[in-house]
């Protein structure tokens, strides 16, 4: 939908699925990626809307399903939205009744879980829900944990190699194009945006949990594979660009089996005191 070609976009599902953290935090069951599928859906929908408005109605429905999955992470894209359309000055979605109604389908989604936890839990519900889950994460440190920015920037950068370098490179190559007056790298840099947007956001809260940064991978993923189309489409080394695309798919795959299977002996302690637990559960259980 970004007008990527094919081999460009299956480059990008290739990049997700050897990102390391994004394969971890799926077999840890994590609602974090569910989450992240319906923001996805809601951006997808809303990019087929620009052509076709009836789909901004499933943007809507991408949203109540997101919200019911993880509360307000779930309504992530309507940021995101609002970063593709400054960036790329596109406002005719607001003038379309197809999104309000897809507004108001998200409400019918969401609404009614949340008005009979209300009714039978009051203000039990909202502090739970909202003051301890949302807010308290966000202002302080509930983990107890003293691990601090500099320690979740180090995750971040160690968890998903090679593509967060290959990110930030790739951004200033974006910016320079850019620059240089290829204003069709205007897209690219939205969905670059996009990351370090909610990158800042995730950065600001006090409660720094890993698996809060899921929602970037897929469009680190979505912002590689756009930029290596675009440099391939601007380059007579097409031949030295694919090697390097391939190396680098080679390391993620390493470092996907690395991470998402825990060899890395943080996340193998983990996975070893989490089977204890499990059979002092079943011990316990009997």
């Amino acid at each position: 939908e970004l007008g990527a070609s094919i081999s460009a976009t299956l480059l990008s599902g290739l990049i997700l699925l050897t990102t390391g953290a994004w394969l971890e935090a799926g077999r840890q069951l994590r609602m974090d990626v569910p989450v992240t599928t319906f923001i996805l859906f809601s951006f997808y929908a809303f990019l087929r809307g620009e052509k076709k408005p009836w789909w901004y109605v499933a943007v809507g429905i991408g949203i109540g399903l997101g919200v019911m999955v993880k509360s307000v992470i779930g309504l992530f894209v309507l940021p995101i939205i609002l970063i593709w359309a400054i960036v790329n000055k596109k406002w005719a979605w607001l003038r379309s009744v197809y999104f309000w109604i897809g507004g108001a389908l998200a409400l019918v989604i969401a609404l009614p879980w949340h008005i009979y936890e209300s009714v039978h839990f009051g203000k039990t519900f909202w502090n739970n829900y909202l003051g301890y889950h949302v807010l308290q994460r966000f202002s302080k440190n509930i983990l107890g944990s003293k691990a601090g920015s500099l320690r979740f920037v180090w995750n971040f950068l160690s968890t998903s190699l090679p593509w967060v370098y290959a990110f930030f490179a790739g951004t200033i190559g974006a910016f320079w194009l850019f620059k240089k007056g290829e204003k069709e790298t205007r897209p690219i840099l939205a969905v670059a945006l996009i990351v370090f947007c909610m990158l800042g956001v995730f950065m600001c809260s006090r409660t720094k949990l890993l698996y809060y940064l899921t929602p970037l991978y897929p469009f680190i993923a979505i912002f590689l594979g756009l930029f290596f189309s675009k440099i391939l489409t601007h380059t007579n080394t097409k031949e030295i660009v694919s090697v390097c695309a391939i190396l680098l798919l080679i390391v993620g795959a390493g470092d996907a089996i690395y991470v998402g299977y825990h060899f890395k002996p943080y996340l193998a302690q983990v996975a070893e005191l989490s089977r204890e637990e499990s059979e002092i559960g079943a011990i316990i259980g009997a």
